[in-house]
């Protein structure tokens, strides 16, 4: 029908309306008339779509579960006649299929009332469902005959899980939204049209490391306080290091009124009221404007560390017009990590050793100075 062949596309299907005014008391004439076409379409997937749950989450690891993803897909949403309909997923390499009592495979009809026409809490085969690996990696779904010919007409919804199995691309802060994205893609076929293929991604908030301005600088006493942030994703780490480099211009400050303090997981981990000769926290120039922080040798932790910089003398004898920046950068290193975390933050600082503005009032014949 030309239903069937109009809506037999899985792109944005554009659609054209015309209107036209006629009036009895203008038969010679032409009739005004207009017409408006969304170029644009609507509709994309009415074939075939897919998407994860829960949009983008914050990502936090836990050993027994590294990541699950529940995928849907969404089959027939044109409402079309379609014959040996068949949808196929390979699922990537750093996910596997994910089958069980709380995380079923499940195909539902959408009718009024919807109904399950088949789920499954076991990876094995039945009933159209097939895997050519034992239902690790991939899985084939035939639809059943509904109106005759092997041929479909309704729309179905078709719910799995993945599990993430390879963490790798979480240790990291993501692309420059911060997010890490895991993909999948789900192929329909058809008895004698082309293939349809639809991808849907699980996004994840992802950050390992960040650096910010905890406390702004203080013209009085000229202090900045920092804060690092570290491995929010809680993924395991082993033998951590975290490295800061201050900006130049600025020391280390390490007293009682400017400790440097750590917590894991929200609860006070350590606190030095003065620079240590040894242990995990360390500098190679006498805490100039470098340390190191060893995290414990193994730990799935987070952690916050804050600490604070003063503006050297010498530095404020230089006067700069306006703000100046003053960007102090951390480094993360692991077992795990490939290429160090990097992550910086920026105080901007005013400087106006001298500076000068008048006042100036419209017709006045004085102008008032200040310095």
């Amino acid at each position: 029908s030309y239903r069937n062949d109009y809506l037999n596309n899985n792109n944005a299907i554009p659609f054209t309306n015309s209107a036209k005014l006629t009036w009895s008391e203008a038969a010679t004439l032409t009739a005004p008339s207009d017409r408006v076409t969304i170029s644009s379409g609507v509709g994309a997937g009415g074939l075939l779509s897919k998407s994860a749950e829960g949009g983008t989450s914050i990502y936090a690891y836990s050993a027994s579960d590294p990541g699950t993803v529940r995928w849907t897909v969404m089959v027939n949403r044109n409402k079309i006649n379609i014959t040996n309909a068949i949808i196929t997923d390979t699922v990537p390499a750093g996910q596997v299929l994910l089958i069980g009592p709380e995380h079923p495979f499940k195909v539902t009809k959408i009718a009024s009332p919807s109904a399950v026409i088949f789920t499954t809490s076991a990876a094995a085969g039945g009933s159209g469902f097939t895997s050519t690996d034992s239902f690790v990696n991939h899985f084939a779904y035939e639809f059943p005959d509904e109106v005759g010919g092997d041929t479909i007409r309704s729309a179905y919804t078709v719910e799995y899980y993945t599990r993430i199995t390879d963490t790798a691309p979480l240790y990291s802060n993501g692309n420059n939204d911060g997010i890490v994205t895991f993909g999948n893609s789900v192929t329909l076929t058809r008895a004698t049209e082309g293939a349809v293929t639809a991808d849907g991604t699980k996004k994840y908030e992802s950050q390992m490391l960040d650096k910010s301005v905890a406390l702004a600088y203080n013209y009085i006493d000229r202090t900045v306080q920092w804060e690092l942030a570290v491995n929010r994703n809680r993924l395991p780490l082993t033998d951590a290091v975290v490295k800061d480099i201050i900006p130049t211009g600025m020391a280390f400050q390490i007293d009682a009124g400017h400790p440097f303090t750590v917590t894991e997981n929200g609860s006070p981990k350590e606190t030095f009221a003065s620079a240590p000769a040894s242990g995990n926290l360390t500098s190679a120039d006498s805490f100039e404007r470098q340390f190191e922080y060893a995290l414990p040798a193994s730990t799935s932790a987070r952690y916050v560390i804050t600490f604070w910089t003063k503006m050297n003398e010498d530095t404020l004898k230089a006067q700069w017009s306006g703000d100046k920046n003053f960007t102090n950068n951390a480094s993360l290193d692991a077992d795990e990590i490939a290429t160090s975390i990097t992550h910086s933050a920026t105080v901007k600082i005013k400087n106006p050793v001298v500076s000068k503005s008048y006042t100036y009032a419209s017709k006045s014949d004085y102008i008032d100075w200040s310095v």
